[in-house]
This record gives C-alpha cells, structure tokens and sequence, in this order.
C-alpha cells in the first residue's frame, strides 16, 4: 500500500491524452473525496514526479506502491512501449497486488 493509508490510484497515459487523463482523474477524487490517492504525472493538482530527480526511479517507486492502474488507451497508431513499461512495473512480483484496467478511449 502507499506510504499514507488511502489506497493509490495510478493513471498511465500518452501525454497527446492530457486532456482524457485530467477528466478520469477529476472524476475520481471527487467520487472518493480524497481517499483514494490519484497518480497523475500530467498535471500539478495529483501525485507525480518530481523535477529535478530521476523520473523512471519515481514512477517505479509510485507503481511499485500503487494499487489500481488505469491505462488509457487511444489509438493503435501510438507508441505505447512507455505505458506498456508502467503496467510491467506495477505487475512486479515483489509490489503491492495491482489491478490494471484498460479504458479504451476514441
């Protein structure tokens, strides 16, 4: 579980999909009113790396940690091998038990 006691949920997305990323997120801290921590690396208002440190040593720690992962996906057209890394990051045998699930968008 995450460092504080509220379950943490971790949005993997394409940055061209800022915009579909920031709607999902908005929706659940307002569902959860707060008690579900949101991992949005997108947007300042979530939980996200920090700059200046290495960011693939803070997404790995967020998804090792993170309890649900929502991918968004797109289009096929799209390289999605960083995603792809995410969700195999957060299915890392010696993590947190992680449920991904797949919204695909159009």
């Amino acid at each position: 579980m995450s460092e504080t006691s509220e379950p943490t949920l971790f949005i993997s997305h394409k940055h061209s999909d800022t915009e579909i990323a920031q709607v999902v997120a908005d929706f659940i801290a307002s569902k959860t009113t707060g008690k579900v921590n949101v991992h949005l690396s997108s947007s300042p208002k979530f939980q996200g790396p920090k700059f200046g440190k290495n960011i693939n040593a803070q997404l790995r720690e967020a998804l090792w940690n993170t309890e649900v992962l929502i991918l968004l996906y797109t289009t096929a057209d799209q390289d999605w091998q960083y995603c792809m890394w995410e969700c195999g990051m957060a299915e890392y045998p010696k993590s947190a038990n992680t449920n991904i699930i797949v919204f695909q968008c159009g």
